[in-house]
């Protein structure tokens, strides 16, 4: 039997009905961006599905989220699925068996749906024209055609499973927020990692894995960015003799830049400075930062797509800090501690001048 070529999309971790962490106080117009997040990058994954004319969609765990409540995330599916199969594009779906049960009976199962039960070890043929092309199957179990590419969904991720069974082209794992290759003696293996970044501890692009298997069997993965809300961390440095005018401008032009290149909805923004110099006098006062975040927030809250600047992160060199430390003030008292012990990042939350409440940060860490 010749060997036909086979592309899909393999995506993870949707988790429909979750909330996002780590950002409070928005606007309104901000706050429904937030509050549909992961169905808009659910949207996007189909969409890039369509546009790419792939063979067909692998969704390997974690589809909808543990706190989900109500049926919304199965119409929401059920309505995307439609979408790929007016393109003639199958959906197959590995979870865990507890997951697995979870549809909705009040939603009827899409006609291009096919659910696959880990403990089961099922194997789906995926054919074009009525020709088999490709096998997708729990892990490495199931029946086993040497002649077809074969694609293992592993739900749950590695698991202290070998990767090593003999005839699996491709890996498809589950359960990880970032993307990345795993090891494996035999076949590719991949996380293409969540749809929608958790919260700003997940900084960074997040989608899913367009994979091509080629006649040969080849196998290439490349990423397809699907967030609609981008966690992203700006480093900056300041050295010499910046003046506050010059900061502020450098600023505003790195987060023009930010939003040109932002294929999201909502860029929420960590700025991290780092460095020495006479600026560092003003900027260890609070008024200061927020005065400054308060400009950054004003610039980006309106634009398509949006910016916020969700904090902004002091760690002064080594040196600034020993300058300080010279200081018989409180403040020296504390610069002297700070040298004592790994300085840790003093992050300044921005005001909405509207409601001229402080936003309160859920689980949002200095450090990457």
């Amino acid at each position: 039997m010749t060997v036909e070529g086979v592309r899909f999309l393999h995506a993870g971790d949707l988790n429909l009905g979750a909330p996002l962490f780590g950002i409070g106080g928005l606007p309104y117009q901000l706050r429904s961006i937030i509050a549909d997040a992961r169905y808009r990058a659910a949207e996007r994954l189909c969409s890039a599905a369509i546009s790419s004319k792939v063979d067909f969609v692998l969704l390997v765990g974690g589809v909808v989220g543990e706190s989900a409540a109500g049926p919304r995330p199965f119409w929401f599916l059920a309505e995307q699925f439609e979408r790929l199969a007016r393109h003639d594009i199958p959906v197959y779906w590995f979870e865990s068996t507890a997951a697995r049960n979870r549809w909705s009976e009040y939603v009827p199962l899409p006609r291009n749906l096919f659910m696959g039960d880990v403990q089961a070890g099922q194997t789906f043929e995926f054919r074009r024209n009525s020709k088999p092309v490709a096998q997708i199957a729990t892990g490495a179990s199931g029946d086993v055609d040497p002649a077809l590419p074969r694609i293992a969904a592993l739900p749950e991720g590695l698991d202290e499973l070998p990767l090593s069974p003999v005839g699996v082209d491709y890996w498809a794992l589950g359960g990880n927020v970032a993307t990345g290759d795993a090891p494996s003696i035999c076949g590719v293996a991949h996380f293409p990692g969540a749809t929608q970044g958790h919260s700003p501890a997940n900084d960074g692009p997040h989608g899913g894995a367009l994979v091509t298997i080629d006649r040969q069997r080849r196998c290439t993965t490349e990423f397809v960015g699907t967030d609609a809300v981008r966690w992203h961390n700006e480093h900056v440095r300041v050295v010499g003799e910046v003046d506050w005018t010059y900061l502020r401008r450098e600023l505003s032009h790195r987060q023009d830049r930010l939003i040109e290149q932002a294929d999201c909805d909502l860029l929420v923004i960590r700025w991290k400075l780092a460095g020495q110099g006479p600026i560092w006098q003003q900027l260890r006062r609070d008024e200061v930062c927020r005065q400054l975040q308060s400009k950054l927030v004003k610039q980006g809250r309106d634009r398509r797509p949006a910016a916020w600047s969700l904090s902004i992160d002091l760690n002064p060199d080594p040196d600034q800090l020993a300058a300080w430390a010279t200081e018989e003030n409180l403040f020296g008292e504390a610069a002297r501690r700070l040298q004592r012990s790994p300085p840790t990042p003093a992050p300044h939350y921005a005001r909405e001048s509207a409601g001229r409440s402080l936003l309160r940060p859920v689980a949002v860490h200095s450090g990457n």
